[in-house]
């Protein structure tokens, strides 16, 4: 993963500077001619990190914007069962492509955008094609406002619940269980991202640079804030599952074990370890996780065919609860 890469680079940067200042000291008898400035060396270092770390964040929100449109686009064979926002800015997003510059885009060609909107909108096709390049389309850099409006053109719209609900992000920030900050709390560390990386980019010399410390930390919150976007785009993935029925309802359990094991009755649905449960509570509110083993009267088994209507254990990888309603999903594509 490109972000392990980069943390691996600056978590090297102290000791290879190190090394660099006692090699010019004269500790290595016999050493070849080394001209490094290490102030100079710093400075390209904090440049690198920063460039390198937005742009694997912007990247990431183009590819997983892009994989789940296709998933989403597999799954759901009528156009017109796509959620409207999709329909909407697919015709308004190839429409704006078409009268941008390409370069950017040289994968796609006009007449390519053209004939899958009009499959789009051929009510005698049995098939469509997603402009699925044209919503990479974004003006500005990723900050907070322009971010929710990128995931929102492809119909992600609940980002903001997901970053503010993810426990793991909230302890980085210091925010306590139950404490209520505005969101913008969460993008504090985004925002000066974006406006270094601005600095840089246009060849600026940056007065305040991070030490390779708070470019761990930047690092760090850029993972988190990847993980929360992530589960927002799942999120709204498996909504769409359920409500077309690609994901199979079971209903809810005769008993569960614990907070990982849920005991339930199979309705001839073909279940395998490593499918998808998802669990969804009164309020509409969806958890998930992947099979990890299952058992039919205490053996353990690794798949229940669509002949079987069998109590099963199934074990997860979230907390499972008696009151939730429970299905089943599988989607190489996700």
């Amino acid at each position: 993963m490109k972000l392990d890469s980069l943390k691996r680079y600056v978590d090297n940067l102290d000791t290879l500077n190190w090394v660099i200042l006692k090699y010019s000291q004269g500790m290595f008898d016999g050493k070849p001619t080394l001209d490094i400035n290490l102030t100079e060396k710093k400075v390209y270092d904090y440049s690198l990190a920063i460039i390198q770390l937005y742009g694997i964040f912007e990247n990431f929100l183009e590819c997983i914007v892009c994989a789940y449109l296709s998933a989403l686009s597999k799954q759901i064979t009528l156009y017109q069962n796509l959620p409207e926002t999709v329909r909407e800015h697919n015709l308004s997003l190839s429409a704006k492509l078409l009268g941008n510059n390409f370069s950017k885009y040289d994968s796609v060609t006009p007449e390519e955008l053209v004939r899958n909107l009009h499959s789009c909108f051929d009510v005698a096709s049995d098939s469509y094609c997603l402009n699925i390049t044209a919503f990479r389309q974004h003006a500005s850099n990723f900050r907070e406002d322009s971010m929710r409006e990128f995931l929102h053109n492809a119909g992600i719209c609940n980002v903001d619940k997901m970053i503010s609900t993810n426990e793991k992000l909230k302890a980085f920030l210091g925010i306590t269980s139950g404490e209520s900050v505005p969101l913008s709390k969460y993008f504090e560390y985004l925002k000066d991202l974006v406006q270094r990386r601005n600095i840089v980019a246009h060849g600026e010399m940056e007065d305040n640079i991070l030490s390779s410390a708070w470019l761990k930390q930047y690092i760090e919150y850029i993972s988190l804030l990847m993980d929360s976007i992530y589960g927002a785009v799942l999120d709204t993935y498996y909504a769409l599952m359920i409500k077309n029925g690609s994901a199979k309802y079971l209903g809810q359990p005769i008993e569960t074990f614990g907070d990982s094991i849920v005991g339930i009755n199979s309705k001839n649905t073909a279940i395998k370890v490593g499918h998808i449960l998802i669990a969804r509570n009164a309020k509409g509110v969806l958890y998930w996780g992947k099979i990890e083993s299952m058992q039919i009267n205490n053996i353990p088994t690794e798949e229940v065919t669509a002949e079987q209507a069998v109590a099963i254990g199934i074990k997860t990888t979230f907390k499972v609860k008696p009151q939730y309603n429970y299905y089943i999903y599988w989607d190489k594509y996700v």
